[in-house]
């Protein structure tokens, strides 16, 4: 099955001095620092699934997009929450094949995010959260490495679990259908994606019915990407990938290919679009 994988890295803003040099000196592999954890606003708690766009600025090294998991918890409001986030960063200068762990803290309406490095590149996110925790924008900096320089602007979005009843038509052959029954799970797979488990029902395929999917990972969402791989209940023995992207309210499931491994049907594929029920 596919698995997401990429770079990741995340951003700062300021703090005092001896905060930096407290987190530097514990050996964390940081760069960056942090709000001040008095200011006053209104935002949300962030845990959950994210997509990020970047905007870099004119004549300077470009990070593309980012996707990953965000989890926010510990202390208080007023003192700042410890915040831990991996992403998987599409971007030049950033080796592929590894997630990029950062860690950070939020106030009620800031979230700063600094990671560790990547072939001696450190990527921070100063941002402002909005919408109760459902959106943030802000600024990132790149130090270091062939990246260095790098900054501009980027925005965030976060992604409703996808879970439930999805159906609608498939391509690749006349009255193709799929009904898939998802769920996703609450907790981050420690990748930057979220486990994603279920079972299928197709129509049209002359070859199986029912596919469920296999463990210990049967599928995985990362911000607006899914993939998810269904044993069918083909005698012959076959299987299906399906790989797509889903909107930020997980109401609609865009089926960008699904490939059939083994048995009669063996190649086929084809797209869709399956909707929330």
């Amino acid at each position: 099955m596919p698995m997401f994988s990429s770079a990741f890295r995340l951003g700062s803003v300021i703090v005092t001095a001896s905060l930096a040099a407290a987190l530097c000196g514990c050996g964390s592999g940081i760069h960056g620092v942090f709000p001040d954890p008095t200011s006053e606003t209104k935002g949300g708690n962030v845990t959950g699934n994210w997509q990020f766009a970047f905007e870099p600025a004119a004549n300077t090294p470009a990070l593309s997009s980012a996707s990953g998991s965000i989890d926010q918890s510990g202390g208080t409001t007023t003192d700042g929450q410890f915040t831990t986030a991996v992403l998987l960063v599409s971007a030049p200068c950033y080796s592929s094949g590894m997630q990029l762990p950062t860690q950070g803290f939020a106030t009620t309406n800031e979230l700063t995010l600094n990671s560790f490095g990547d072939v001696g590149q450190y990527l921070n996110f100063a941002l402002t959260i909005a919408d109760g925790g459902a959106a943030m924008s802000g600024t990132y900096t790149v130090q270091n490495g062939c990246a260095a320089g790098a900054h501009g602007t980027l925005s965030g979005t976060r992604y409703l679990p996808l879970t439930g009843t999805y159906a609608g038509a498939l391509t690749g052959a006349a009255s193709r259908s799929a009904m898939l029954a998802l769920q996703q799970s609450t907790d981050q797979a420690g990748d930057g994606g979220f486990l994603l488990s279920g079972t299928a029902t197709f129509t049209g395929f002359t070859c199986f019915a029912k596919g469920t999917t296999t463990t210990p990972v049967g599928g995985e969402v990362s911000g607006a990407a899914a993939t998810a791989h269904f044993t069918t209940d083909d005698p012959a023995g076959s299987s299906v990938d399906v790989t797509g992207t889903f909107d930020a309210a997980a109401k609609t499931l865009t089926v960008s290919g699904y490939t059939i491994h083994g048995g009669a049907c063996d190649g086929q594929t084809g797209t869709g679009t399956l909707n929330l029920q």
